[in-house]
């Protein structure tokens, strides 16, 4: 979509508002989980979770596996 803008600024602008919409709610997201998870178990929990942008933007296909074959 960001190839058939006709509006460079306009896109500039809504990429920048997009990466901050992120940024705050990985912020918010991270700050429950360590207050949530009790410390001793803190380690383990965050080991096995995926953050929640990897597991939006992450591409499901099995190109990147077979690549280079």
């Amino acid at each position: 979509m960001i190839g058939l803008s006709t509006l460079p600024a306009l896109t500039l602008a809504g990429a920048a508002v997009l990466g901050l919409t992120l940024v705050i709610a990985n912020v918010a997201s991270q700050t429950i989980w360590q207050a949530e998870v009790p410390d001793a178990v803190r380690g383990r929990v965050f080991a096995t979770r995926i953050p929640e942008p990897a597991a939006l933007w992450s591409d499901p296909s099995p190109g990147r596996e077979v690549e280079g074959l």
